[in-house]
């Protein structure tokens, strides 16, 4: 009975020991650990270094969501977090450096919050309604969530493009499909809401409007056209046949959530961004367009 009576003892401090070691606070000091963390890191001196790759490398990774790198070659360099299944995503922010909420009115008094840059943008810190390369963002093929090229990616064709158009369904208007790339909380906004978007806000514009791959042009709404409160870059787009970019400087299309009830099945609704006019339109769900999500 006593072998036994100290077996259990030991066992009992072994699990305590165990459940205690869960917990671990790493760095000048290791006292006081929130009760809530898991991992603490803690210096007035040093910062956290995540695994450092190049695209390459990342994308040989076999990722599981939320898992996070700094990719060496993305952009300037990004902090990057895996989100779905062949996608990761910049670390992005519906807030700006002003700590303005970034948005516009899609109906009549209603307000709905947008990201602040384009999905993939490489710094989220930059002011969000002047553009430049680092606010472009990636591109996707309607349906999907796996980025396709990004504004570092040459203009010429792009090897392996996949030319079949997603299937009804992949995404939809009435909720957020797996498919779609937008992070927690945001969706792809739906045919309504851009047209909300134009027929509710005061337009403006910005750039040279030239059709020279140029990153200086946006197109901003906002209560005045001296306020703005959502600026798209003019990022251009890939087309169908084979990835090439088109445009960018000069045209920009944003992709909705909607399917095309008019053409075939190869076709979805986005937003269309030029000099002089801004629409919805339909074209081909291969094609290589941003996107802006919209909050849920």
């Amino acid at each position: 009975m006593k072998i036994s009576g100290l077996l259990t003892v030991s066992l009992l401090l072994l699990g305590c020991s165990v459940f205690a070691q869960k917990q671990q606070k790493i760095g000048d000091n290791t006292t006081n650990i929130s009760p809530t963390a898991l991992l603490e890191l803690e210096s007035t001196t040093r910062g956290f270094l995540p695994p450092r790759m190049n695209r390459e490398q990342r994308n040989a990774v076999s990722a599981v969501p939320g898992l996070m790198i700094y990719c060496t070659d993305c952009g300037n360099g990004q902090f990057q977090v895996y989100t779905n299944v062949n996608s990761w995503s910049g670390i992005t922010s519906v807030v700006d450096v002003s700590g303005v909420t970034c948005g516009a009115y899609v109906a009549a008094g209603v307000f709905k919050k947008f990201m602040c840059y384009n999905l993939g943008a490489t710094n989220t810190f930059l002011d969000p309604h002047i553009p430049v390369q680092a606010i472009h963002g990636n591109y996707y093929q309607w349906g999907r969530s796996a980025v396709v090229a990004d504004a570092s990616t040459q203009a010429g064709a792009i090897t392996g493009w996949n030319t079949a158009a997603a299937n009804n369904g992949a995404w939809v208007d009435g909720s957020k499909t797996a498919n779609d790339p937008c992070p927690a909380g945001f969706r792809v906004p739906t045919k309504v809401q851009w047209d909300g978007v134009l027929a509710n806000n005061t337009v403006s514009r910005t750039g040279s409007w030239a059709n020279d791959e140029n990153f200086s042009t946006a197109v901003s709404w906002g209560p005045t056209a001296s306020t703005k409160t959502l600026t798209l870059p003019v990022a251009g787009w890939r087309i169908h046949t084979d990835g090439a970019l088109h445009d960018r400087g000069y045209s920009g299309l944003y992709w909705s959530s909607t399917e095309s009830s008019t053409e075939s099945s190869t076709y979805a609704w986005h937003m269309n961004l030029s000099s002089t006019n801004a629409s919805s339109s339909n074209y081909y769900r291969v094609c290589g367009f941003s996107v802006r999500c919209v909050s849920e």
